[in-house]
């Protein structure tokens, strides 16, 4: 075979592989898009209010949600709004701040004017109520997560292993990229549907699930209704500022619905993007209460237990954070017996006699 045949065979075969490695299944370039965005977001600052009608309350129940976000370090203030004709009291009235400097948790309550910590107990929600930023992730990262959690990519690429390609649908002209997943943490041989919006980098602007729950038949869908979209790197970074998740179903002849609505709130505190924050934002300040607590003393002195108070729970430190901590001990100790070890050999030959001939 000539060499000029040689070189267009191996010409023909690495345009081939070349080809075959650039085409990435719908799945790949899906999770790779998707994923991308969340990273864009360091740190930002806004306020949520949300709006809700539960099914045995129909009356509106009004919060909002102010946070203050860096990173894994985060500061929320939760506000209580009173119903028509309804008198708060005052402990509640005046909300809840929480917060994690990266070292201690901290929950402050304005009312009783009480401080408390702890280095392993968290709120079950690092935001207290849902954060409308994350409601359209919650089919990756569940209810009770961080924003940090989001921009995990082992979560994506843990999550896309269960994921199904659907295909491409339309809707109110947006062309949306359509999987299904196994739902997080409930047990049904239903899958949901998430919808990535193509022009919007793949963002999940959708997402539907189907249930069945005591008999009866449901779907929980959560949609994006309005956004605003800001140019961060040359990249588009999609905030939610309307999300709706609704709830319906029927048991029987009995028809359920439920329904939040998460609406960015820009009057009372405008949406900041990758401020910078200062770091004492994340330290509440004893000097602002009569008493400061020390959770982790208190179970250690048996006088509480994570579950005495719903609004704690016990957080296990990250593996990585103990095995650096025992490695740093080993080090320690291996330099401490290699320091004994030549004061013991210099010692010896300092006392032993000279030799004589």
């Amino acid at each position: 075979m000539s060499v000029q045949k040689i070189i267009l065979l191996f010409f023909v075969f690495f345009l081939c592989e070349s080809l075959s490695f650039c085409e990435a299944s719908p799945l790949d370039k899906i999770c790779r898009e998707a994923s991308q965005m969340p990273l864009l977001l360091q740190s930002y600052q806004c306020a949520f209010l949300n709006k809700s009608i539960l099914p045995d309350k129909p009356e509106l129940n009004v919060m909002r949600l102010t946070v203050w976000q860096s990173g894994h370090n985060i500061r929320t203030q939760t506000d209580y709004f009173p119903k028509k004709g309804q008198t708060l009291d005052s402990l509640i009235s005046k909300g809840v701040i929480y917060a994690y400097n990266g070292e201690h948790y901290q929950w402050f309550s304005p009312g009783r004017e009480a401080l408390t910590f702890s280095d392993r107990c968290q709120h079950p929600t690092p935001y207290w109520i849902s954060n409308a930023l994350l409601v359209p992730y919650h089919w990756l990262v569940g209810e009770q997560a961080n924003w940090s959690d989001v921009k995990d990519p082992e979560r994506w690429l843990n999550r896309f292993k269960e994921a199904q390609y659907i295909g491409e649908e339309t809707e109110n002209g947006i062309t949306f990229d359509v999987i299904s997943l196994p739902p997080l943490k409930i047990k049904s041989n239903e899958r949901m549907k998430v919808y990535f919006a193509k022009e919007l980098n793949y963002y999940p602007l959708k997402c539907v699930f189907p249930f069945q729950q005591n008999g009866g038949n449901g779907i929980m869908e959560t949609n994006v209704i309005k956004y605003q979209i800001f140019d961060i790197d040359a990249k588009k970074f999609i905030f939610p500022t309307i999300v709706q998740l609704q709830i319906s179903g029927q048991k029987g002849n009995e028809v359920i619905k439920m329904g939040t609505d998460f609406y960015l709130d820009e009057v009372l505190t405008p949406l900041q993007i990758n401020p910078k924050l200062d770091d004492e934002l994340f330290t509440i300040s004893p000097s602002l209460a009569k008493t400061v607590t020390d959770f982790d003393a208190e179970i250690a002195s048996g006088r509480v237990k994570p579950a005495d108070d719903e609004m704690q729970i016990e957080y296990k430190l990250p593996e990585s954070r103990w095995t650096m901590k025992r490695i740093l001990i080993l080090a320690a100790a291996n330099v401490l017996l290699l320091v004994l070890i030549l004061f013991s050999i210099f010692r010896s030959r300092w006392n032993r006699p000279d030799d004589k001939k």
